[in-house]
């Protein structure tokens, strides 16, 4: 898992750990392209039995909401499948900018686990 989120997220030598691998970066790019496709062939997603969760805040920015997904999906491909526009990936999640329409295609998708509003937050 460590190898396939470095791969996705920052490139495969950036992540420390992977470093000390004491390996060449070949190895590991090998590796990542064949536990990606391994990943991508034992993932065969269906229809989810309910929505997933929408978690609401009442001080939310109009269509600006985090999706998280499931650590077997590649953001990038969730956001890209409904359409989002200005996205921008996180740790295991996107932020994006989302239709109503486009909100409930992903709460019936089987690699989004939660959606959350984004929001404004006073730390006072």
């Amino acid at each position: 898992m460590l190898v396939l989120k470095s791969g996705r997220d920052r490139g495969l030598t950036d992540n420390p750990r992977i470093a000390e691998l004491h390996r060449p970066p070949d190895h590991v790019a090998i590796k990542y392209a064949r536990l990606e496709k391994l990943a991508r062939a034992a993932r065969t997603p269906g229809p989810r039995a309910e929505p997933a969760p929408h978690h609401r805040n009442p001080r939310h920015i109009q269509g600006k909401y985090i999706v998280s997904v499931l650590d077997v999906a590649i953001p990038q491909e969730v956001a890209a499948r409904v359409g989002a526009t200005n996205v921008m990936l996180l740790d295991g999640c996107l932020g994006c900018t989302l239709t109503d329409e486009q909100v409930e295609t992903l709460r019936a998708d089987p690699d989004v686990d939660y959606i959350t509003d984004d929001a404004v937050l006073d730390l006072r």
